[in-house]
């Protein structure tokens, strides 16, 4: 429900947090002064900062009356409105609770849409493996917090589920978070997606089921999502059969579970731990095998040493000195510039496909859900208002678009940041390499940023109400063309602020990523001179005699 949109954590007890515990966090006075000022500047209503007076005065708005972008704005302050005097002097605190009041705190919208965040300890086979659970506010959040809050999961989470219903038509909101997950699924190293479509007992034999999924497949697929992973479920089937497995199924349920066919959730169950403990912990390994085989030959190369006779050890240790000199003063010298150029350069190329993206197609597909016939209909009593309306509706639309592409696209800038930074590292090693051809470089670390916070584009209606100077009729509009004028009209009139944006943007973009690119080779540079004179260190020791070959074998044969 978007006018709850708390976000749920799911996780393994604690000694300080038993199961069953539960944590709520509730907003800070001044977080709620945020969403509230938001929802009455949507409602086009002055904020007078008394919450309890502008709470009071979102709750006159007729819902009814409000422009359907608009309606979770409605929504919220009419309950927050309702809930205020209760939990008032709750806000700001975090206080402990128990599983009978967490159906209230999510559920009620007169408490929930004042709680920011509750975790809730279970112990359970999924939080035993150390798996959380999140569940994150949808893109129709009315908190714009929250769409940065939900992009975070998104880019950090190990996996993402998205869960839909059987026969669920997709909404706005379904569609804007798909869309996102479509602009950013090919920028994580694995496909971490599943799509779950619940209720699947509902079909009433396999080929219903395969055309439900054949739907959701579809929506995905023009959400920018190929090769998505689809599994039907029934979560109501799989729990009566472990129930009835446990013994605890009453008799009146297990009857009717012969009718019922496989839940589904075998199969999904299989390909999530497959991925989470094969998949994922693959990661992990291969970078604990490179660290190996690193160790391995640097290992070996100081064994070398140490079997070398006096003559030969003692001009070896001469050549070290030298070599190891010439390796650090490469280091010190260590350029980036070309990479960061690149860097630069990606960026701007990146801004130019969003502008293109957002005044065509996004534009567009925002246009024509706005301005359509079951608004701009011949008996409509106040034709005026729907035009100002939907042309907010567009402009909203856009500007929460603008924001989503740049989420999107500082992730993208952040794997180039981290192809640039690896590529410096190589040039580096390779360069070390050229004086000590038996020093091995350490694997390349990507780091993880936070996204920066980008807020939706300000696109004030006013400055394009002249406009709608060309609906005539809603007849002219739809047949005679003059949709098509209209929205060629705007696109073109959006060109300017949607630049300006852009190129505010990219100064974010720039600055940000830029700092990354240098504080990375920066520390990697530290750490490639701390490598080499470790490796030094280690074969001085090896060349003088002052280490012990036995140990050396002993340690190598425990890597081996």
């Amino acid at each position: 429900n978007p006018t709850t949109a708390v976000i749920t954590r799911i996780t393994a007890p604690t000694a300080e947090r038993p199961h069953g515990h539960v944590h709520v966090i509730w907003k800070t006075p001044d977080q709620l002064r945020l969403e509230v000022d938001r929802a009455l500047t949507a409602l086009g209503l002055p904020a007078t900062g008394d919450t309890t007076a502008d709470l009071a005065t979102g709750a006159r708005q007729s819902r009814a009356a409000t422009a359907p972008f608009a309606k979770p704005h409605a929504a919220f302050l009419a309950a927050a409105a309702r809930g205020y005097a209760a939990v008032q002097h709750s806000l700001g605190r975090e206080e402990a609770a128990g599983l009978a009041q967490f159906a209230s705190l999510v559920a009620d919208e007169q408490r929930s849409c004042f709680v920011a965040e509750i975790m809730v300890y279970i112990d359970c086979p999924v939080t035993r493996q150390g798996i959380t659970l999140v569940d994150t506010p949808g893109a129709d959040s009315i908190n714009a917090r929250h769409t940065d809050v939900a992009f975070d999961y998104i880019k950090n989470a190990d996996a993402i589920l998205f869960v839909t219903y059987y026969n669920h038509a997709f909404s706005r909101a379904d569609s804007d978070f798909l869309t996102q997950l479509g602009r950013v699924k090919d920028s994580f190293a694995l496909d971490k997606m599943f799509f779950v479509i619940n209720a699947a007992d509902l079909a009433t034999d396999a080929e219903e089921l395969d055309l439900v999924a054949s739907h959701v497949r579809q929506n995905l697929q023009a959400c920018g999502i190929r090769q998505a992973r689809i599994f039907p479920v029934s979560s109501q089937t799989a729990l009566w059969r472990r129930l009835q497995a446990a013994g605890r199924l009453p008799q009146e349920l297990a009857a009717k579970l012969p009718r019922r066919g496989p839940s589904g959730m075998e199969r999904f169950e299989a390909e999530f731990y497959r991925f989470v403990v094969t998949d994922l912990s693959q990661m992990a390994v291969d970078g604990a095998l490179a660290e190996l085989r690193r160790a391995l030959q640097t290992i070996g190369s100081w064994l070398e040493a140490a079997h070398a006779d006096d003559g030969a050890r003692a001009a070896r240790l001469q050549a070290l000195r030298a070599a190891e000199d010439r390796a650090l003063s490469a280091l010190t010298a260590l350029d980036a510039a070309p990479e960061a150029a690149e860097v630069a350069r990606e960026i701007d190329e990146l801004l130019y496909y969003v502008r293109r993206r957002v005044l065509r197609e996004r534009f567009r597909d925002g246009f024509t859900l706005a301005f359509n016939p079951s608004v701009l209909r011949p008996d409509s009593l106040d034709l005026k208002r729907a035009l100002r309306e939907a042309l907010a509706e567009v402009l909203q639309f856009v500007s929460f678009d603008l924001a989503q592409e740049m989420r999107a696209t500082a992730l993208r800038v952040e794997n180039v940041v981290n192809r640039q930074a690896e590529r410096v590292q190589l040039r580096a090693v390779g360069g070390v390499a050229q004086h000590l051809p038996q020093w091995s470089g350490p694997v390349y670390s990507p780091i993880h940023l936070p996204v920066p916070t980008f807020t939706d584009a300000h696109l004030s209606p006013d400055q394009f109400l002249k406009l709608l100077g060309l609906f005539r009729s809603p007849e002219r509009f739809f047949a005679g063309g003059g949709r098509d004028e209209l929205s060629e009209q705007l696109s073109q009139a959006l060109a300017e602020p949607v630049s300006a944006y852009l190129g505010a943007a990219r100064e974010t973009l720039a600055h940000w990523y830029g700092d990354a690119l240098h504080h990375r080779v920066e520390a990697m540079q530290g750490e490639l001179i701390t490598a080499v004179a470790d490796h030094g260190r280690g074969l001085t020791v090896a060349l003088t005699g002052a280490g012990s070959s036995a140990q050396l074998e002993t340690i190598l044969q425990a890597l081996q």
